[in-house]
């Protein structure tokens, strides 16, 4: 929609914020601060459109995205992973083995803790009749 605030997503103008000036089919006129380009629609992330979508599904919730009450409560943290893993599990993303990087490391943290608890909780009981 004209005036909406845009950034560029790839290309030369990557990184680039605008606003829409003209639609013409799959071509939109963004005006920058010191120039102007004709982008295809594909190039850019339209913020005022996910702003009208985010006011019209739910007007009352602040920010973010809606929380899905049947999915468990998550938590934001930072890890420092090597680059080469951090490639390697987008590369995974991008051919379909992974649904996310962020879902990979979900499962396989769970798989690994619940390995973790299980020898724990043997650990030591080999002597103990009817153990927890």
């Amino acid at each position: 929609m004209k005036g909406d605030k845009v950034v560029v997503l790839r290309g030369e103008y990557q990184g680039l914020r605008g606003t829409i000036d003209d639609i013409e089919g799959n071509s939109v006129r963004v005006m920058f601060p010191d120039s102007s380009a004709i982008l295809p629609k594909a190039l850019l992330q339209n913020f005022s459109a996910a702003a009208r979508k985010a006011w019209q599904t739910r007007p009352y919730r602040a920010t973010g995205r809606p929380k899905d009450p049947d999915l468990p409560p998550k938590r934001m943290v930072s890890l420092r992973l090597d680059l080469h893993v951090w490639d390697e599990l987008g590369k995974a993303v991008e051919l379909g083995i992974i649904r996310s990087r962020e879902a990979a490391v979900n499962q396989w943290l769970r798989e690994k803790l619940d390995v973790l608890w299980q020898h724990h909780e043997n650990f030591g009981n080999e002597d103990d009749e009817g153990g927890m």
